[in-house]
């Protein structure tokens, strides 16, 4: 998990990159616990080989 002040647009390819290599990417504005309103929670789980 990871809560970043900064994220744009120029960000999203890197995540969506991930996505299609089989990792689970999950952003949320409403999951942050670090300064909520101000960070987003972006959550990462790579999934396993045998899965």
């Amino acid at each position: 998990m990871s809560e970043p002040y900064w994220l744009d647009g120029r960000d999203l390819p890197d995540l969506i990159d991930l996505q299609a290599k089989g990792w689970t990417v999950t952003i949320s504005a409403t999951r942050a616990r670090w300064f909520p309103g101000h960070t987003l929670a972006i959550e990462l789980e790579r999934k396993a080989a045998n899965a």
